[in-house]
């Protein structure tokens, strides 16, 4: 016992025999050890295969209460800080009371098991004691010596592994002066969740100088808990490509979720790049707002990711037909179609107005289908023109398989005129000169003869003037 030890003790005593005084109490027969105990905690911590601070298997800590000290909160070891522990190729469940048994001649005694040299299953094993029943321990004499039952064989207690009960122990756990507890660290195999690229087969991504090419890991993390979801951001910042999603399976059909820790190996999740620098486009309204509103930057290309429904978006605007906004961006439908989508605008003196306005011969939009567009256009101003499409588009634009069907314009001139639609009062119908879904053409049937198989306009197109 250290001289500062001894000290502290001392001072303790004498002061409890003053309490004891004070208060009209007799300490009696009863030994300094006991009186300490009142104010001492005992916790013993079996590592279970785990070493604290990378030597010692099990770790004893004292907690010293003052008088009238209200209850501690245990102490959590964890894998790092000033008291760690650590078992190399496994993850630290956390601290559980000791299973005991529950009938027999051990009835509420602490499971402990061993597991002998050559042998691969643990059996139970039971703390030595002598003919007085007390606890044999080795020469230290701080150490219990463990024995199986019918075996004459001595197991030192850094050997032995308590079986943790369901009782988790955690800083929620008060303990309180007297108490004398023991527990015990629950291991599981580490585990890494591994994210698998998924790409064409013959493109080559980059991070700095090192390739990735599909199938390749590009992410690993530690698997934490008994479960854990994938992060849908992108796992690593690749050259070349764009990051899609990640998902469950190789595929890429199966959202994100919690995956199970793996009972041995590794969990993997799969994440989906694909060639080229692209802006994704998906049912946030926001998302497609932005390809319709960024379609006149050349360096833009929009990628079209599913199936989009637009009925509950409320409306976007229209583009106007002049250089600067003029349609030169790349759009890539996927063979998707973005439906029920509405349109409206209020017009201003001059100005052509359309969805794409005017395509020039950078553009590039293919496969992609708009089902169901809704135009409405409010005339603030005469000498104003107003086409559903494109105001115009050039010969050298790249436009294959776009597929635009049920059209409808309406549109409220308030007294206003509207230089390529009219409304004849002797027949009540509305009149329009040249096309009413592209402009720059005697009809609308000369711009689809001249993109035949390319561009297709479909299904019931109607426009309406409301005068």
């Amino acid at each position: 016992m250290t001289r500062r030890i001894k000290i502290w003790l001392i001072a303790l005593c004498t002061a409890l025999c003053a309490c004891c005084a004070f208060a009209g109490c007799s300490i009696g027969k009863e030994s300094l050890e006991d009186i300490l105990s009142r104010y001492n905690c005992n916790v013993t911590y079996y590592g279970n295969g785990g070493d604290f601070n990378g030597s010692k298997s099990i770790f004893v800590k004292d907690i010293y209460f003052n008088c009238g000290d209200e209850g501690q909160p245990f102490f959590d070891i964890g894998v790092s800080g000033e008291t760690y522990i650590q078992r190399s190729g496994y993850d630290l469940v956390g601290w559980f009371l000791p299973a005991r048994y529950e009938d027999g001649e051990h009835e509420g005694e602490v499971m402990y098991t061993y597991i002998p040299e050559g042998e691969t299953e643990a059996v139970p094993v039971y703390p030595v004691t002598d003919e007085n029943g007390d606890v044999v321990t080795d020469t230290s004499g701080r150490r219990p010596l463990f024995a199986r039952e019918g075996v004459d064989e001595e197991i030192l207690e850094s050997e032995v592994v308590v079986v943790p009960s369901e009782t988790q122990v955690t800083s929620e756990y008060i303990l309180n002066a007297g108490d004398d507890i023991i527990v015990c660290a629950d291991w599981v195999l580490s585990a890494q969740l591994e994210y698998i690229l998924v790409c064409d087969e013959d493109l080559v991504l980059t991070d700095g100088e090192k390739e990735y090419r599909n199938g390749d890991i590009i992410k690993s993390v530690t698997f934490i808990g008994n479960s854990m979801s994938p992060s849908p951001s992108e796992p690593l910042k690749l050259e070349g490509g764009t990051f899609v999603s990640t998902y469950l399976d190789p595929e890429c059909t199966q959202q994100i979720n919690p995956i199970q820790r793996p009972e041995e190996g590794n969990a993997q999740a799969y994440s989906w790049y694909i060639a080229g620098e692209w802006t994704l486009v998906t049912s946030d309204k926001s998302s497609v707002a932005d390809m319709f509103a960024g379609m006149y930057d050349e360096d833009a290309a929009f990628y079209v990711l599913e199936d989009i429904d637009c009925s509950d978006m409320g409306t976007f605007s229209l583009n106007t037909a002049s250089d600067l906004f003029s349609t030169k961006a790349t759009i890539q439908g996927n063979g998707h179609t973005i439906s029920n989508i509405t349109f409206s605008q209020q017009t201003q003196t001059g100005l052509i107005y359309s969805i794409f306005g005017t395509v020039a011969a950078q553009a590039n939009i293919t496969d992609l289908t708009l089902d169901g567009v809704t135009i409405k256009i409010t005339a603030r101003t005469s000498d104003v023109s107003a086409y559903a499409l494109a105001s115009s588009v050039d010969a050298a634009a790249k436009i294959d398989n776009l597929v635009i069907n049920d059209v409808t314009m309406s549109i409220s001139a308030n007294g206003n005129k509207i230089n390529n639609i009219k409304y004849d009062e002797e027949s009540g119908q509305t009149v329009v000169s040249g096309g009413w879904l592209f402009g720059g053409v005697a009809s609308d049937e000369e711009l689809l003869e001249q993109f035949a198989g390319k561009l297709t306009v479909t299904g019931e197109n109607t426009v309406e003037m409301a005068v």
